[in-house]
């Protein structure tokens, strides 16, 4: 099944939560990749990337976050750790998988985004920084609990966002409809297989 295009889903069901059909609110666990890591700016000095795009209201995902759900994005992902890949089946992490961590989390328009990702672990600055040449070469990945409720054209609406599990930067190669929103669905070479590639 071919996802759809961001202008597609949008088309689809436009208008904040309060008038979206559907009923039925249940928590969960919301994993998704969002967004490519589209960058302003990349400081060599302090292993900065700038205004890092991390939400979007719609996803390839068929999912629509609410006003509300993007709100609490911005205060619950201040502040959050970044790591590479996804954790293991058990939720274990690598100890070297650690990035770094976003600051300054701010809505432009109908997007979330850090004005700083501080990348802490140096080992990982010469790939991750050239997000400045190619910013659709990886996405952020957002692990979280929310409420999700049936929403109109069989779109699912994220009505809040409870907690934050963790950020994760993940491939997204080929599948990015625009430099905000990427239909990835975690298949293809995982970033230790870029990153050795880049290294090798």
């Amino acid at each position: 099944m071919t996802a759809p295009s961001v202008q597609e889903l949008r088309r689809a069901w436009s208008g904040d939560s309060a008038t979206a059909p559907g009923q039925g609110v249940t928590g969960g666990r919301i994993t998704e990749l969002v967004a490519t890591i589209s960058a302003g700016r990349v400081d060599d000095a302090t292993r900065t990337i700038r205004d890092v795009a991390v939400l979007g209201r719609v996803s390839a995902n068929r999912r629509r976050y609410s006003d509300q759900a993007l709100q609490d994005a911005v205060r619950l992902l201040d502040g959050a750790k970044v790591y590479l890949n996804h954790a293991d089946n058990l939720g274990r992490r690598d100890v070297r998988d650690y990035a770094g961590r976003l600051s300054g989390l701010y809505l432009d328009g109908d997007k979330v985004r850090a004005r700083e990702f501080h990348v802490v672990n140096e080992a990982h600055w010469p790939l991750l920084r050239t997000v400045e040449t190619d910013p659709a070469a990886f996405g952020m990945s957002i692990d979280a609990d929310g409420d999700t409720r049936p929403g109109g054209n069989g779109l699912t609406e994220v009505t809040r966002l409870t907690s934050v599990n963790s950020v994760d930067v993940v491939s997204a190669p080929a599948a990015n409809r625009t430099m905000f929103e990427s239909a990835d669905t975690g298949e293809g070479p995982s970033f230790a297989e870029l990153e050795a590639a880049w290294r090798a």
